[in-house]
């Protein structure tokens, strides 16, 4: 990542630094130069990564290395903490929207986990809890949206995924939202499972046979019919090349990504159609941030790993703060166009391959025009109504409860399946039962594609 370096006009030192990072602007000023074995260096240093992010470095003693091996400046070593029993091991996953897949911690569970490229390994503190662990530390992570969420630390000396097992791995522990955790009936998700796991190990995901298959990288061989793609990161996630509308740019490759594309506004604007995606359906998301404004579209031509796809849904954010707010990155790739391929993650090698499946279709934008939130077990809140759909025509509203969706009791279900209840196909009469204000009333939605 560029850096870009500004020196004393006088003096000829180096005054400070600034790096564009994706959502953040960092800035580091360096002071209080004095002179160590005939060499001027800072004493103090100031990072700046935005607002009630200011740190200051006070330096007590310098130690000059007259001598520096090459191998300081070689690609960190990746930890021997990982074995694969047999040198290569497969496990089942779930594909509903995110990818979900079980571990054992500590001897105990299984505890289901999401795949997550974009994140680190994380535990609930309901999980943490389970597991008798304590968490220490204190910080904070950010999501989509402006918020932020705390942040502690505990170690989990064991983590077992079929025949892979990694020992003695730090977690980040973090109150994920209920919305995101919840399985209905069956115990919630204990948290994320993601770069820590993938930068160790080559891993296949594959969407059709629902399955995860791992092998230490130097025993990986990729698939004679996959195009390979390369990779950078910015901060935790896999960036690769692709076009949109013909225009090249850094996407982001996000399992955790429930849609199918999103476009990022500066990037958007920077290239002339931010205006555009503007004019399609508004739309509020609820993310690990807080609340984000958004609107639905679809674009003619996205080409990726040389596959192209056309009339696509494509999100276009413009949140001022968090994930959806990147400077450097041009959009996040997600489940709907993801599942497309089966994809080979192969960090160690700085590339990802991707293996066309035929015939993969995806899920339809929205047939009822519903924003829904889920905050406990037995409550579903109407977010949103989207404007002219099925929903809104209906006379649902912001802040309804949902009581029943047919002859299904909202207590219970899980998101997942809520949603299930009201994709069915378009013409499809769904009658809903809601509560407002303390009286009870229903409604009738007429499913339509509103991104036809």
């Amino acid at each position: 990542m560029a850096v870009e370096l500004w020196f004393d006009s006088v003096t000829g030192l180096l005054a400070r630094t600034v790096r564009t990072m994706p959502t953040t602007i960092e800035t580091a000023i360096y002071t209080d130069y004095r002179a160590v074995d005939g060499v001027l260096l800072p004493y103090k240093i100031t990072t700046d990564d935005g607002p009630g992010e200011l740190d200051v470095f006070d330096l007590s003693d310098y130690h000059v290395n007259t001598t520096i091996s090459d191998e300081t400046f070689q690609k960190p070593r990746t930890p021997e903490d990982t074995t694969v029993t047999g040198g290569e091991a497969t496990v089942p996953i779930e594909v509903n929207g995110y990818v979900t897949l079980e571990a054992r911690l500590n001897g105990q569970g299984p505890f289901a986990f999401i795949l997550d490229t974009g994140g680190h390994a994380i535990l609930t503190p309901e999980a943490a809890k389970l597991l008798g662990l304590h968490p220490a530390g204190a910080g904070s992570s950010g999501g989509t949206g402006s918020g932020t969420l705390p942040i502690q630390f505990a170690n989990v000396d064991r983590v077992e995924i079929g025949g892979v097992t990694l020992v003695s791995q730090t977690f980040l522990v973090i109150p994920l939202q209920y919305a995101t955790v919840e399985r209905g009936q069956r115990p919630a998700l204990a948290g994320i499972l993601g770069l820590e796991l993938l930068e160790r190990l080559a891993v296949r995901l594959d969407y059709r046979n629902q399955t995860l298959t791992f092998w230490p990288p130097e025993a990986y061989k990729q698939p004679s019919s996959a195009n390979a793609v390369p990779i950078t990161f910015a901060d935790d996630i896999p960036l690769l090349r692709a076009q949109l509308n013909g225009i090249p740019g850094d996407f982001a490759l996000d399992t955790g990504n429930t849609g199918s594309l999103l476009v990022q506004h500066v990037w958007a604007d920077h290239h002339g159609f931010g205006d555009e995606m503007k004019r399609g359906i508004p739309i509020v998301a609820f993310g690990t941030g807080g609340v984000s404004q958004s609107w639905a579209s679809r674009l003619s031509d996205f080409e990726l790993a040389g596959s192209s796809f056309h009339h696509i849904v494509a999100v276009y954010a413009e949140d001022k703060q968090g994930a959806l707010s990147s400077r450097t990155e041009a959009g996040n790739i997600g489940d709907g166009i993801l599942q497309n391929f089966a994809l080979d993650f192969d960090y160690s090698h700085e590339r990802i391959w991707f293996d066309r499946v035929p015939d993969f279709t995806p899920p339809p934008f929205s047939l009822s025009g519903l924003i829904l939130f889920k905050n406990d077990s037995k409550t579903i809140v109407v977010a949103n109504t989207m404007k002219n759909s099925p929903a809104a025509n209906a006379g649902l509203r912001q802040g309804d409860r949902i009581v029943r969706i047919g002859n299904q009791n909202i207590e219970g279900l899980s998101m997942t399946e809520v949603m299930r209840l009201v994709q069915q196909p378009p013409g499809t009469r769904v009658p809903i039962t809601g509560s407002r204000e303390g009286h009870e009333f229903s409604a009738s939605l007429v499913l339509k594609e509103l991104l036809p």
